[in-house]
């Protein structure tokens, strides 16, 4: 009888540290940039916490620290879900152009993980923009293009 109190016990505490704290919406690990000449943005995760750097022209970088709420991530893994991340391919490029926007996206979460760059070529407008429109949300509608 101790022992299934025990593994009941145990049982809900993981239940509730990954689920009820929201952890099962945060992804592992998460790096995203996009940039250009005219300006540079990247989203770093850190624990809980976003990291966000950019630079614009010849300005120095600057960095702000943001923590997403519960309700934040869950809309963010919602218009991923959208995008359709998780079935990008691996690159995107456009070898006629050497100059223009670059971009690259390192996420894992839930037992899947996905890398996807690309240089002047893109998924699907539609779905770029909704990704694009989730790496805002978690940096405060900040810049993020």
């Amino acid at each position: 009888m101790e022992k299934t109190q025990l593994f009941l016990a145990l049982t809900f505490l993981t239940v509730l540290s990954s689920v009820g704290l929201g952890r099962a919406d945060i992804p592992d690990q998460l790096e995203a940039s996009i940039g250009g000449m005219a300006g540079f943005y990247s989203v770093h995760l850190k624990g809980r916490t976003i990291v966000y750097e950019f630079q614009k022209r010849s300005e120095p970088t600057h960095t702000i620290s943001f923590t997403p709420t519960r309700k934040d991530w869950k809309k963010f893994n919602s218009l991923l879900e959208a995008a359709d991340v998780w079935n990008w391919e691996t690159a995107y490029r456009e070898p006629q152009l050497a100059d223009g926007i670059q971009w690259n996206l390192y996420i894992k979460q839930g037992g899947r993980e996905k890398k996807t760059e690309g240089s002047n070529r893109y998924p699907p407008p539609e779905k770029f923009k909704k990704y694009l429109n989730a790496m805002q949300l978690l940096i405060g509608n900040n810049c993020f293009q």
